[in-house]
C-alpha cells in the first residue's frame, strides 16, 4: 500500500513537476507573446496618432476643397449669367444677320438694276462713239479749212528767232547775206555771194550783235547757188539757226525773207509774203531745179540769207529775182514780188567732205 503511494506519490511529483515546468514554457511564451502583443499595440497606436494627424489634414483639405467648390459655384453662377448674356446677344446678332440677309437680296436688286443700266449705259457709248467720229471727221474738215486761211502771224517773234543766226558777208567792194547752220560757226550762203572772193582773207562776217570775224574756210556747190563759209574761231557756242524741210512747204503758206538788203548794214531787213508757187526754173549758173517762188522782196545784197516759216525754221536760201527786163522794143518793163529760193532740202545732205559740227 506504502508502495502505491509512493508510486502514486511520485507520479504526482512527476506530473506537477511535469506541469510546473509546462507552465513555466507556456508562461514564458505567454509573456513573450503578451510582449509582442505590447509591442504591436504601441506601433498601432503611433500609427493611429499618425492616422489622426492625417485625417486632421484631410479634414483641412476637405474644407479646403468645400470653400473651392463654392468658390467655383460662384463662378459658374457668373458663368451661367454671362452664358445667358451670350445667348441674348446671339439673338440680337442672329436679328442683325437676317436683317443684313434682307440688305443683300435689296443690293442684289439693285446690282441687277446697275447691270441693266450698264448695258444701257454701254449702248448709249457706242452710239455716241459713232456721234464722236462724226464729229472728228466735221472737226478735221474745219482744222482743214481753217488750215486754208491766213493764220496771224507774230513776226516780230519769228524775227527775234532768226535774227542772232543771220550775218553779213562783206567781200572785197561787195555785200551779201548768210546764216549761221552749226554751233562751231558754219555759215550757209549763195555760190554766187562769195566764188569771186579769190582768198578767205577777202571774207568778213559781221553778226548781228556787231562781233566780226574773219573767214577760215570755202565750199561752194558746183550744181546748185551754194556755198559755206567757216568763221575764223575756235568758239563753240554760235547761235545756230533751226532748218526745218522744204517738203512741207504749200502755196500760199507765209515766208519771212532776211538779209542784207542793198548792202545797208546793220539792222537787218526782214520782208514777208508768201509762197508763190514751187516753179522748176534755172538759176543764175542755168542749174534747172524746183525752186520755191515767193513775193517776199528779195532785194540785192539779200542773196545768201534765208527764207524762214512761220515758226523762224530755214526753208530756203535766197538766191535770184526778177527786176527788171527790157523787151525788143527797148522798153524796161520793171517786175516785182518775182523771187527764188533754193530749197533747203535741195542743199542737204552735203557732201561728205564738208563736215558740219
Amino acid at each position: 500500500m506504502n508502495k502505491w503511494l509512493s508510486f502514486v506519490a511520485v507520479v504526482l511529483l512527476i506530473a506537477l513537476t511535469a506541469g510546473t515546468v509546462t507552465n513555466g514554457v507556456l508562461y514564458s511564451q505567454a509573456s513573450k507573446d503578451l510582449e509582442d502583443a505590447n509591442t504591436r499595440i504601441e506601433s498601432l497606436q503611433g500609427n493611429f496618432i499618425s492616422l489622426d494627424s492625417s485625417f486632421s489634414a484631410i479634414q483641412g483639405s476637405v474644407s479646403s476643397l468645400d470653400s473651392s467648390v463654392s468658390s467655383l459655384e460662384g463662378d459658374v453662377s457668373g458663368i451661367k449669367s454671362d452664358v445667358s448674356g451670350l445667348q441674348s446677344d446671339v439673338s440680337g446678332a442672329l436679328g442683325r444677320i437676317s436683317g443684313l440677309e434682307d440688305d443683300l437680296f435689296g443690293v442684289k436688286g439693285d446690282i441687277s438694276e446697275l447691270n441693266s443700266g450698264y448695258s444701257s449705259l454701254l449702248n448709249t457709248l457706242a452710239s455716241l462713239e459713232d456721234e464722236i467720229d462724226d464729229l472728228s471727221s466735221e472737226v478735221s474738215d474745219l482744222s482743214d479749212q481753217i488750215s486754208s486761211e491766213e493764220k496771224i502771224v507774230d513776226w516780230s517773234e519769228v524775227a527775234a528767232i532768226i535774227e542772232p543766226s543771220v550775218v553779213i558777208l562783206m567781200i572785197n567792194d561787195t555785200t551779201g547775206s548768210g546764216v549761221i547752220i552749226s554751233d562751231d560757226g558754219w555759215v550757209l550762203t549763195a555760190r554766187h555771194v562769195i566764188e569771186d572772193a579769190g582768198s578767205v582773207d577777202n571774207i568778213d562776217i559781221l553778226l548781228s550783235d556787231g562781233s566780226e570775224y574773219q573767214c577760215s574756210a570755202v565750199y561752194v556747190a558746183d550744181d546748185l547757188d551754194i556755198g559755206l563759209v567757216k568763221i575764223d574761231s575756235s568758239k563753240t557756242d554760235f547761235h545756230a539757226a533751226t532748218l526745218g524741210s522744204s517738203a512741207d512747204v504749200m502755196v500760199g503758206e507765209q515766208v519771212m525773207s532776211v538779209g542784207n538788203a542793198l548792202g545797208m548794214g546793220s539792222p537787218l531787213t526782214y520782208t514777208t509774203g508768201i509762197v508763190s508757187a514751187l516753179r522748176m526754173s534755172y538759176d543764175i549758173y542755168d542749174n534747172a531745179y524746183v525752186h520755191i517762188q515767193t513775193d517776199a522782196a528779195v532785194n540785192p545784197g539779200n542773196s545768201g540769207g534765208p527764207l524762214v516759216n512761220t515758226k523762224g525754221e530755214v526753208i530756203g536760201i535766197n538766191t535770184w529775182g526778177y527786176e527788171w527786163v527790157e523787151d525788143g522794143y527797148g522798153n524796161l518793163r520793171i517786175f516785182e514780188g518775182i523771187s527764188f529760193v533754193v530749197p533747203i532740202d535741195a542743199i542737204f545732205p552735203l557732201p561728205d567732205d564738208i563736215i558740219i559740227g
